[in-house]
């Protein structure tokens, strides 16, 4: 029973925000404006879809309206995902009749649920339709991305790194969730109820990551400010050495808690001037500039042969990561591999 009240809790909570964060996305200024407007569209639909399930499971009284209302919902899905990864692709978004197809093939069923007594089959019928949809424009989105990914770095006009990180992983992430959702609808492994929850779920990752990802913009928008600012170039270059010398010789990057105003104290500088140094003069923030001695250093230990009967994850935090799952993410972006496909490589071990 204790259960049953936690799922309900974390799925209403999660809806609620939902619809909140979703509106706060339409009206925000902050970003990619049409991106934003996709986004909370989709976060929004799937808020009102799954208002339905909640509500069927505290009252299991069939409603037309509501069920009419929640699968409209879930067959939009798909298009606005969509239209969201096109317009961080920096695509043309043009609305064609196609992209709506479904709702006028399924609008008959729809219509009819409205007068139905029973409306199982229906239900049955329209939840598989949507889930194949959103499945199929999940796809095509992540087909278009992984077009994006394929091209040189410097014909990325529209997208970063990070934003292609957090669109992929989304977009596997629904993939998933969907394939679940419609094992679980057939076989009943669980109380339907797990279906809001779970997207609730991803919810709560997308609120996670869009700010994240609003926070790198900032970062961004604050090394375009520095690049205006006026400075003494020479003795800023004259810093960066004694950095680079204090770093590699104390070997200051293995400290995990290390922090900016730390390495400003240590260097008798202001912390927003080595901050700016830093994302001028080597074109990083500083926990990228930390973590690549720290990926560096990693890679020497794993391929040292005196280093072989040490675990992954020893090896991690001596060169200074303080999470794994950090440690992971910042190694394969670096090299391309995980840390142990790496180690298998090298000839020496």
């Amino acid at each position: 029973m204790n259960s049953e009240i936690s799922i309900l809790i974390i799925s209403g909570v999660g809806i609620l925000n939902g619809l909140a964060f979703g509106v706060y996305l339409i009206f925000t200024k902050i970003g990619n404006r049409k991106a934003n407007i996709f986004l909370g569209l989709f976060v929004i639909l799937i808020s009102i879809r799954f208002i339905r399930s909640v509500n069927f499971y505290l009252t299991p009284v069939y409603n037309h309206t509501e069920f009419f209302i929640s699968s409209t919902c879930f067959l939009l899905l798909g298009p606005v995902l969509y239209l969201y990864v096109k317009a961080n692709l920096g695509d043309k978004l043009q609305l064609k009749a196609y992209d709506f197809l479904q709702i006028f093939i399924l609008l008959p069923l729809l219509l009819i649920s409205l007068d139905l007594p029973d409306y199982l089959p229906i239900f049955k019928l329209l939840t598989y339709s949507s889930l194949a949809i959103l499945l199929t424009y999940t796809i095509l989105a992540l087909n278009k991305l992984l077009k994006v990914i394929r091209r040189k770095k410097k014909n990325r006009k529209f997208i970063t790194i990070s934003q292609i990180n957090w669109i992929r992983n989304l977009l596997f992430l629904i993939i998933i969730n969907t394939f679940l959702y419609g094992i679980n609808l057939e076989y009943r492994i669980v109380p339907n109820i797990f279906g809001a929850t779970s997207y609730a779920i991803i919810l709560y990752a997308i609120f996670i990551y869009w700010s994240k990802l609003q926070f790198l913009r900032k970062q961004r928008s604050t090394l375009e400010k520095y690049k205006n600012a006026v400075f003494d170039k020479r003795k800023a270059q004259e810093h960066i050495d004694v950095l680079l010398l204090k770093i590699e010789k104390e070997e200051l990057y293995k400290d995990y808690t290390i922090t900016l105003p730390e390495l400003a104290r240590i260097l008798s500088v202001p912390q927003h001037y080595l901050s700016m140094i830093i994302n001028l003069n080597l074109g990083k923030n500083f926990s990228e500039f930390m973590n690549d001695y720290r990926i560096d250093e990693a890679c020497r230990m794993l391929r040292d042969e005196k280093y072989a009967s040490e675990s992954v994850q020893s090896i991690a935090y001596t060169s200074g990561f303080n999470s794994i799952s950090v440690f992971y993410t910042c190694f394969k972006e670096h090299t391309g591999v995980t840390p142990t496909e790496y180690r298998k490589k090298n000839p020496d071990l």
